[in-house]
């Protein structure tokens, strides 16, 4: 109804730490290097560590989950971003350039059950 892309981690038995932090990067991408409206739906069965929670915490916040990106990682990501950066004078740098883009196109949504054993944790 919105034209957004709805992304959403694919759990398994293996999922951990690393699996994570490569779906939050992967609608990162989607957010702010193709400049597309995304929705990132997370339900709390998918809330497999209490980390997981602190990184969406910090992107709903600031736009970005600080140490996600190694440096060279992080490169080619906001090199393919400086022409489009040229046309606009409000960011100073590349990586403000790329959050703000973040900010603007990511809707994060989280389905939590207040019948969940951690539902209170979880809100607050």
């Amino acid at each position: 109804m919105l034209n957004a892309e709805f992304y959403s981690p694919n759990i398994n038995r293996d999922y951990g730490m690393k699996e994570f932090k490569r779906d939050l990067k992967k609608a990162l991408e989607m957010a702010g290097m193709e400049n597309t409206k995304t929705v990132l739906y997370i339900e709390d069965h998918q809330l497999l560590r209490d980390e997981f929670l602190t990184f969406i915490n910090s992107l709903i916040s600031a736009g970005e989950i600080p140490g996600l990106y190694t440096p060279e990682e992080l490169e080619p990501v906001l090199s393919a971003l400086k022409d489009e950066m040229a046309e606009q004078y409000e960011c100073r740098t590349l990586f403000e350039f790329y959050v703000s883009r973040i900010k603007k196109n990511l809707s994060v949504v989280l389905s939590l059950d207040n019948q969940h054993p951690k539902f209170a944790s979880n809100c607050a």
